[in-house]
């Protein structure tokens, strides 16, 4: 599980995030990055305010129904997610002098070295993992990647 946290309209939120894999046949990281932006890329925040009872509660239909006051709305209808950069990744394995990009589970199981590569969409360097192996992730294979 992973916790975003972000502001909107002077309002700070969490999203939780579950990644269920139904299907692991290697470079998971990447099927979980892209699942995870698609869905943030859909997410809509609704309007939502804070009853009497400090709970938060969505516009409209709580207001009607409940009883209870309800106070000004923090966002007065409903907003789309907007994300100023998309991430993606890559994952590639280095094997002897081969460089495979996404590999299957079968071809990580011979691997000699893994490295994830995540850019954003200005292709900017957003993190760079490489868990160990006895071969150095030299930075030509790296650009390669």
């Amino acid at each position: 599980m992973q916790i975003f946290c972000f502001s909107f309209l002077d309002k700070d939120y969490c999203v939780l995030q579950d990644v269920y894999c139904l299907n692991a046949d290697g470079a998971l990281f990447d099927a979980a990055l892209l699942s995870t932006i698609s869905a943030l890329s859909h997410l809509n925040i609704p309007a939502v305010s804070v009853n009497d009872d400090g709970r938060v509660v969505t516009m409209p239909g709580e207001q009607e129904g409940s009883g209870k006051i309800v106070n000004e709305p923090f966002n007065k209808e409903k907003r789309k997610l907007t994300l100023s950069c998309i991430p993606f990744s890559l994952t590639c394995i280095l094997h002897k002098k081969y460089i495979l990009p996404d590999p299957t589970a079968e071809e990580e199981a011979i691997m000699e070295t893994l490295v994830t590569v995540v850019l954003d969409s200005s292709s900017r360097l957003v993190s760079f993992y490489k868990p160990g192996g006895p071969i150095l992730a030299y930075t030509s294979a790296i650009q390669v990647c």
